[in-house]
């Protein structure tokens, strides 16, 4: 890709200058329009057709979220935020990369690579997450934000899986097991099988019944129903080492 065209949307007139004045060392970004709120970001987005979105996330009457369900897969977006209270690390979301305010010039460079190298992949980070990170969970209608040291399971279902929060709300998202196994801390996240991870520090009780158990998490009424071979690892994650 030549030139990336982009526009800004954000509600402070200030933070649009001052990203239009980082960006002028980056020739190959041109930025074609801006936007302080969703409606002004959806016109300008159906006009201009451009390549790539800075988005902030707080927005006048709207998130930012809300303008990422609907414009699908493009144009790309690049997060610009102040609220570090949001996960830094996101996936299952249409971001090529999170930018925190005060934008750092070094940063922002990173981000514009990575728009440039990778014109039509959705950016998937490999650091692992923290358990006092949260996570973005897309769900395709809703977007939510839930802290990692809230969920307290994640049952696989094929290229989906089920992200159960320690409320016992169930959150269907397009991410593989594997890919929160590789992402997980996973002291805290046992595998328990090859489809079920566990939060060990919501397990409140578990009952034993012909080498099978129900385990219960959280606050959820209803049991995880678990195998031989899972109720082993139960065990040993009770006990504090890592499952074989």
């Amino acid at each position: 890709m030549d030139t990336i065209t982009a526009i800004i949307v954000d509600d402070e007139r200030l933070a649009r200058a001052n990203l239009r004045q980082l960006l002028r060392p980056h020739p190959r970004v041109s930025v074609v329009g801006e936007a302080r709120d969703c409606a002004q970001a959806r016109s300008l987005i159906a006009s201009l057709d451009p390549d790539l979105v800075f988005l902030d996330i707080q927005l006048r009457g709207e998130s930012g979220f809300d303008l990422l369900r609907d414009i699908g897969d493009r144009p790309r977006v690049i997060f610009v935020t102040a609220h570090d209270n949001y996960a830094l690390r996101a996936f299952e979301v249409n971001a090529i990369d999170y930018l925190l305010k005060p934008v750092e010039p070094e940063r922002l460079a990173k981000a514009i690579a990575r728009a440039q190298a990778q014109p039509s992949v959705t950016f998937s980070p490999v650091e692992q997450y923290r358990y006092d990170d949260s996570v973005f969970l897309n769900t395709g209608r809703q977007t939510f934000v839930v802290p990692v040291a809230e969920i307290a399971a994640i049952r696989a279902d094929g290229n989906y899986s089920h992200v159960l929060d320690a409320a016992g709300k169930d959150h269907m998202v397009r991410v593989k097991l594997s890919d929160w196994l590789a992402r997980l801390p996973g002291d805290a996240f046992p595998a328990l099988s090859r489809s079920l991870l566990i939060n060990r520090n919501h397990i409140t009780r578990w009952a034993v019944r012909a080498r099978q158990a129900d385990l219960y998490l959280g606050s959820s009424a209803a049991p995880l129903h678990l195998g031989r071979t899972a109720v082993r690892r139960l065990q040993q994650a009770v006990r504090g080492t890592r499952p074989g």
